[in-house]
C-alpha cells in the first residue's frame, strides 16, 4: 500500500525508488524493501525533500500525488510549525537520553559501595516459638 504510493510518487517525480530513497536520508533499496508503514520521520523527510508531494496522498492514499503552487506554499507555512515541534522532541529525546546515561553511571557507582552478602543466613528469633 504504502509502497506503491512511493513507487508512483517516484514516477510523477522521474526519479527511481533508490534515488528518493538515499535523498530522505535510507538505505538505497529502502522502498523496494517496505513491507510496512513508515515513521514520521521518513514521512518529514519526503516532505522536506519534496515539497511539492502530497504527503496526504502517502498516508490516506487520497488526493493527488502531487501539490498545486498554491497548495504547497500553504503547506509548507504550515509544517514549519511541525518541523520546530519535531526539532524541539529530538533534542530533548537527546537529553533525556544523556540524563539516563548519567543515572546507570551513577547506579554502578553506588551499587560498588554497597556490600553484597553472598551467604546470608537468617538470625534465631530467640524466644519465639519459632525454634520448636
Amino acid at each position: 500500500m504504502i509502497k506503491q504510493r512511493l513507487l508512483d510518487i517516484c514516477k510523477a517525480l522521474n526519479i527511481s525508488a533508490s534515488e528518493m530513497s538515499t535523498t530522505i536520508g535510507m538505505s538505497r533499496p529502502y522502498i523496494a524493501n517496505l513491507k510496512k508503514d513508515i515513521t514520521t520521520e521518513v514521512l518529514l523527510n519526503i516532505h522536506i525533500k519534496y515539497p511539492s508531494v502530497n504527503i496526504m496522498r502517502i498516508i490516506t492514499g487520497e488526493g493527488s500525488i502531487l501539490l498545486d503552487d498554491n497548495r504547497k506554499q500553504n503547506i509548507s507555512i504550515d509544517s514549519s510549525f511541525f518541523i520546530e515541534k519535531y526539532n524541539q522532541l529530538e533534542n530533548e529525546n537527546k537529553e533525556l537520553r544523556l540524563k539516563v546515561g548519567r543515572l546507570e553511571g551513577q547506579l554502578i557507582e553506588v551499587k560498588k559501595l554497597v556490600p553484597e552478602e553472598r551467604n546470608a543466613t537468617c538470625a534465631i528469633a530467640s524466644g519465639s516459638d519459632l525454634e520448636k
